[in-house]
């Protein structure tokens, strides 16, 4: 699942493909069957996605994706944390804040990274439902709604 989770992030075409209702469902079953036997996926999966299919529903594969990894990591007892950077962190610095997110949530955190150079520094997390922001960016915003409330 995690393959095709990456093979639909990385593919530009593979998006537009499942996102489009013009396309007729068994030529999108046809794409789809070529692309797992060269990509080596196993028969349940190329199943699941033809029910997607014939039920005009696999536009909504990444969403399905998401929330089959969300259960997963819920039912190993983990927690997904994103996590934002302006730049890349070191092994070291990304293993620091997984036990300090571990610390806090009581869950082996499985950290997901992006980096945004918006925040300018910093770091922002996002826990579960809960939100730390932590940046350049949201600090200087957080003191020009203070400022500006004075």
């Amino acid at each position: 699942m995690r393959d095709l989770q990456k093979m639909l992030e990385s593919s530009r075409d593979l998006k537009r493909a499942i996102a489009s209702r013009t396309l007729d469902k068994n030529e999108v079953e046809k794409a789809f069957a070529v692309l797992f036997k060269e990509a080596g996926f196993d028969g349940l999966t190329g199943k699941f996605i033809k029910v997607l299919s014939q039920n005009r529903r696999i536009d909504i594969l990444p969403e399905i994706i998401k929330a089959f990894f969300e259960l997963l990591t819920e039912k190993n007892g983990e927690i997904n944390a994103e996590v934002t950077t302006a730049t890349a962190m070191t092994k070291e610095e990304n293993a620091k804040l997984a036990n300090i997110l571990t610390k806090i949530s009581g869950k082996k955190v499985r950290m997901l990274e992006k980096q945004d150079a918006k925040i300018l520094g910093g770091f922002k997390v996002k826990l579960g439902a809960r939100m730390l922001d932590a940046s350049v960016a949201g600090k200087l915003e957080r003191l020009r709604v203070g400022l500006e409330g004075r």
